[in-house]
């Protein structure tokens, strides 16, 4: 995202409120669209769908769409990191004319792949309707495309338009939704949901194919990648693994509901953390806009001077520049997502009522609060890390994530209700920490790694 956060830096440069308030609103789509569509339009059906269907339904629905976001994330996390690292290489290159070729290989082998298991999980789920079992792989085929253009968009120009694609797929999503729930309840309200995630695919797709080259032919080289790079395969999976584990083992606890067959459904677990995620987004935009942009000059600068062979004390101060501007960065991110996170705790109360959480729904979500406090800064210093090829530091911290993660929602099981997301919050604390430890004994021997390690041409 790093290209497209420069193209929005120009409109700081404009040093006016609205410009400021604007860059960052596109950062935030841009970078966390599909997560802020679901969980608004979730939230704001859900207040509505009470009065149209039944609170089993309302369960069934939020399921629905939960598992599609889950399966299809855990899925395209194994293509995530290579595919990433691959349009990186070609950017490096300036072969841009194989980014839309290259889109068009991902959705076929990934579209087939995710077919595979859409067609599996959603044609065998027992108490579906026939038609309510198509809406719902349409619906997983969507996000899961919908994912394969998010990961394109960094070079496009139109940021404008990439926010418009999401905001009017979550109108949609909304106004469909409600419309046909009036007339066909359950059926109603997922097929308008999915219409507008539909809708976000054909948008984006269309600004893919407006911005670059031609499709003259289909290009499946980043599968190669899969190979070539398998521990950017383990940290896509580790990681999206781990953001969903808690909510497996929760389901299969007392609190999950079962709602058919292989279905299952924690909703006094699973949208307050959800809910709680929202907080994520303006750290993700900060670091798109500001500490990623910044830190790659330095970083470009850095392995400039080594490929150019520069003496060794001016890649010494350019390694100490990248180590101040990291440091600079990450407390200004612990800034933005702190203030966000006091600012949720204290609105907690206030949110859950409009919401129609519980007293120990609107708990949970504190906690999570805090929890996702720490879980943006660990996912930041992962992402750092794959900058510098450490993949093998990377792949550790992002399984200890999810093993943590796993070992502290089962703890909950056990301890009750009154626990849980203190099993969410140790893990992002443990990785957070544990992440940081390894990143700065890797990074005070750049040198060395990079001359020993890589191969620098």
């Amino acid at each position: 995202m790093a290209g497209i956060g420069f193209r929005l830096k120009k409109l700081l440069d404009r040093d006016s409120y609205t410009s400021t308030i604007l860059a960052h609103i596109y950062s935030a789509f841009i970078s966390s669209g599909p997560w802020i569509i679901s969980v608004l339009v979730i939230v704001v059906m859900e207040i509505i769908q009470y009065r149209q269907i039944s609170l089993y339904e309302v369960y069934v629905f939020q399921a629905t769409v939960v598992y599609c976001y889950a399966f299809s994330l855990i899925v395209i996390g194994l293509f995530q990191m290579p595919l990433t690292r691959y349009l990186a290489d070609m950017l490096y290159q300036k072969k841009y004319d194989e980014y839309l070729p290259t889109y068009a290989g991902a959705v076929v082998v990934i579209g087939v792949l995710q077919a595979v298991i859409g067609i599996t999980f959603c044609f065998f789920i027992k108490g579906w309707s026939h038609f309510y079992s198509l809406q719902t792989y349409m619906l997983f085929m969507a996000i899961s495309f919908n994912w394969i253009a998010l990961m394109f968009l960094g070079l496009a120009k139109n940021y404008l338009f990439i926010t418009a694609s999401f905001i009017c797929g979550g109108i949609v999503s909304f106004t469909a939704g409600y419309f046909l729930g009036r007339f066909h309840g359950l059926e109603g309200n997922l097929m308008g949901y999915t219409m507008g995630q539909v809708l976000i695919f054909l948008m984006l797709t269309f600004l893919l194919i407006k911005e670059f080259a031609p499709v003259k032919k289909i290009n499946f080289k980043f599968f190669t990648y899969m190979g070539k790079f398998p521990l950017l395969l383990l940290c896509g999976l580790f990681y999206n693994l781990g953001i969903w584990i808690d909510k497996f083992i929760i389901w299969s606890g007392p609190e999950g509901a079962p709602l058919g067959h292989l279905l299952y459904f924690a909703q006094v677990y699973d949208v307050p953390v959800f809910m709680a995620y929202l907080t994520m987004i303006p750290a993700i935009a900060y670091f798109v806009l500001e500490v990623e942009t910044s830190f790659l000059v330095k970083y470009n600068t850095y392995y400039h001077a080594i490929i150019h062979k520069h003496n060794l004390e001016t890649i010494g101060v350019l390694k100490d520049d990248i180590m101040f501007n990291l440091k600079t960065g990450m407390w200004s991110l612990v800034k933005v997502q702190g203030f966000v996170a006091i600012l949720a705790y204290l609105a907690a109360p206030i949110i859950g009522d409009l919401a129609g959480l519980s007293t120990t729904q609107v708990n949970i979500m504190q906690v999570a609060i805090f929890a996702v406090f720490f879980h943006i800064l660990f996912q930041t210093i992962s992402i750092i890390m794959l900058y510098f090829e450490f993949r093998k530091e990377a792949a550790f911290v992002n399984l200890l994530f999810l093993l943590a993660n796993a070992a502290g929602a089962f703890m909950s099981l056990h301890l009750g209700l009154w626990s849980y997301g203190y099993g969410y919050l140790a893990a992002t604390i443990l990785s957070f920490f544990v992440a940081l430890g390894v990143f700065n004994l890797k990074i005070k021997n750049l040198n060395y790694y990079t001359f020993m390690q890589q191969s620098i041409a």
